[in-house]
């Protein structure tokens, strides 16, 4: 449950430029967000060199602070080559090397959870609900 995170960014600074790395179908969730500038999809199916595509071009943007809110190997590695200076996650063993802040995963509502990696990087919010935007026709849709 990220998507509180963008608002969250976007309330700190308005000017900041917020990218996602998702895959699909989760990346439907994003769509029409007034807070996600871009959407990055990750493919699994396209191995290794869809991934380092893709590397290639988060890398492009110039990001200046990755979040890495699952702590994976492959998403460690999309953090740390996106040229970030500041890469915060959870902490994960030896691999936590990738981060420049590393964050004890917590328990609790998913969330606040989530919302810790920014307070490690000094954003503090007390917003905490989710958010998805429908576009025009999905709004006709849901009101009949």
């Amino acid at each position: 449950m990220t998507t509180p995170l963008p608002h969250i960014i976007k309330e700190a600074d308005p000017e900041a430029f917020v990218g996602f790395i998702t895959q699909g179908p989760s990346d439907q969730l994003l769509l029409n967000n007034p807070n996600v500038d871009k959407v990055f999809v990750y493919k699994p199916k396209e191995g290794l060199s869809g991934q380092l595509r893709l590397m290639r071009e988060v890398r492009k943007y110039g990001f200046e602070v990755a979040l890495d809110t699952n702590g994976t190997p492959g998403t460690e590695l999309f953090a740390l080559f996106s040229g970030a200076k500041t890469r915060a996650g959870f902490r994960s063993g030896r691999r936590s090397f990738t981060y420049t802040h590393r964050i004890a995963r917590g328990g609790g509502y998913v969330v606040e959870v989530k919302k810790s990696l920014l307070r490690a990087i000094g954003i503090k919010s007390s917003w905490d609900r989710p958010e998805i935007f429908l576009d025009a026709g999905e709004k006709e849709r849901a009101n009949g």
